[in-house]
């Protein structure tokens, strides 16, 4: 998904062997030469030059040298000259997707949102199994705070395409959209197949481990904190927030209202925290807590046979 940000150079390398579909498509080989000299022009990242012969040649261009012409203005930030190609352009590459997305782009940042907005509202109906028509699409309904149009284009394009790896982001922003609806089941469902086709995705660990929080799944949750954070590589927010979930599930699970911490324990869970062992540390703190809790309730024992006597 990461055409639209093509380097100039590789636009002009692919647009020069495009052109020998153009010369074999042009009808009038007096103007091959003229061809050649402007994709020149692209090959050296001249956009300036590229331009001034488009405007001397308007009328006599074949309209599909016009595709590496855009992705090039879009690749060095052209987003006006892109716009004022519109009408001349929309119908040829109509059903080219690319093309279309540039457009709309182009639109967006030069303030025409209205348009922008129904362009790639047609192209999402147009082009459901379309990867970047897609999220784009489902991306501008988030931040326009349209959730369930946001997940009926974010469907529309999975029933629509055979699973691919790369797919995982979709589910993970089905987990976001889920979340937003108050969804947490179903959130938690597309959060979790997020990370089963990608376990490297951090953002997605972190999203299911907060959902499995939630609903009450605190050993899930601890677990997926620990993942995320020896994929991100530590985050102090986290850290705490994994430690205090650890002392909670502990304290309902030896049915205390607070838990007594050796210090020594705690000094070395700290040290293998900064030292990004995580399991490790909690394992640690674990056996100790289990030691000391032991230790206490002996010790109450003795307390109360004692007084009993």
């Amino acid at each position: 998904m990461n055409h639209t940000h093509m380097a100039p150079h590789s636009v002009a390398i692919a647009y020069l062997l495009g052109m020998l579909n153009v010369s074999a498509q042009a009808t009038d080989t007096s103007h091959l030469h003229d061809y050649f000299w402007f994709n020149y022009q692209l090959s050296a990242g001249k956009v300036n030059e590229a331009n001034a012969w488009f405007n001397k040649n308007l009328q006599t261009a074949p309209v599909h040298v016009y595709k590496g012409y855009t992705q090039l203005l879009h690749a060095a930030g052209k987003h006006q000259a892109i716009t004022a190609l519109i009408p001349k352009l929309d119908a040829h590459f109509a059903t080219d997707p690319d093309i279309q997305l540039i457009f709309y782009q182009a639109l967006a940042h030069t303030g025409n949102t209205q348009r922008a907005h129904e362009l790639l509202i047609n192209l999402s109906r147009q082009f459901k199994s379309n990867q970047e028509v897609a999220y784009m699409t489902a991306q501008t309904h988030l931040a326009n705070h349209e959730p369930n149009n946001a997940l009926s284009v974010i469907d529309d394009y999975l029933n629509s395409t055979p699973p691919k790896s790369n797919n995982f982001v979709f589910y993970f922003m089905k987990a976001q959209v889920f979340t937003l609806l108050d969804k947490k089941k179903e959130a938690l469902e597309s959060a979790s197949k997020s990370v089963r086709m990608q376990p490297l995705f951090d953002a997605g660990w972190l999203l299911k481990s907060v959902l499995e929080e939630q609903i009450g799944q605190p050993q899930a949750a601890i677990k997926g904190y620990i993942t995320y954070l020896e994929l991100a590589g530590g985050n102090d927010m986290v850290e705490k927030h994994l430690l205090s979930l650890f002392f909670k599930q502990k304290i309902a699970q030896y049915k205390q209202k607070e838990l007594t911490v050796p210090t020594v324990c705690l000094e070395k869970a700290v040290a293998l925290f900064q030292q990004k062992k995580y399991s490790q540390a909690l394992q640690d703190l674990d056996q100790c807590l289990a030691i000391q809790t032991k230790s206490n309730s002996t010790s109450k024992t003795a307390l109360i046979k004692k007084i009993s006597k």
